[in-house]
């Protein structure tokens, strides 16, 4: 039994775990989703800033998804218990990505110990080829000290840190693929949080 203040605002841990569920995994991809409803209206003056919020659900995404992966993965601790812990950073996600380069999607579930429920988001993380455009984009935004810069000659958003720097296209094409990444990464990250949840919900329905 986990201590009363473990979560915050008073939350228990199957509350918490929906918390996670139903607003923090799922809020990148809202946000990506009104980006692109609103990008194809927006003034060419106000689509790099658009891109640059984008980015930033790129990045949240990934860093939940390895979050998820890690609080799985490691039952040391209660997966929610896990999940109060700041979220992970650059050399988390290239751990992530050794790991999920090298599993099959039936490996990935023994890995994080969940039930053939979450084998389309297993399928799907197995399926990606992102993985290296997403680690670039974590290099410069998980500093939390990005600026973006405009450029004048073509339609790139450029990410400077430190001169780390990134070029993000603004083409409305390049804007939906960025989008649909977002999506698959909360998609992924949500689908195994849930069945973790549901193999729980007897011990939550006794308690």
């Amino acid at each position: 039994m986990e201590k009363e203040n473990t979560f915050p605002v008073g939350l228990d841990e199957k509350l918490f775990l929906e918390l996670w569920c139903n607003s923090l995994l799922p809020k990148p991809q809202v946000i990506a989703d009104l980006i692109l409803k609103s990008f194809p209206f927006a003034m060419p003056s106000d689509r790099p800033a658009l891109v640059s919020v984008l980015v930033v659900q790129v990045v949240e995404a990934s860093l939940r998804l390895v979050a998820v992966n890690n609080a799985l993965a490691d039952r040391s601790e209660s997966v929610a218990v896990n999940l109060t812990k700041s979220l992970p950073g650059q050399s988390d996600w290239e751990e992530f990505v050794q790991f999920a380069g090298n599993l099959d999607p039936i490996q990935v579930l023994a890995h994080l110990n969940v039930g053939e429920e979450a084998l389309p988001s297993a399928e799907l993380l197995c399926s990606q080829n992102e993985f290296s455009v997403i680690s670039q984009l974590i290099s410069v935004v998980d500093s939390g000290d990005v600026v973006f810069i405009p450029q004048r000659d073509n339609a790139n958003v450029v990410f400077s840190l430190d001169g780390n720097m990134i070029s993000v296209s603004t083409d409305e094409l390049e804007v939906v693929s960025l989008a649909d990444l977002t999506a698959n990464l909360s998609f992924i990250a949500k689908g195994f949080l849930l069945a973790y949840m549901q193999a729980r919900s007897d011990v939550y329905k006794n308690e």
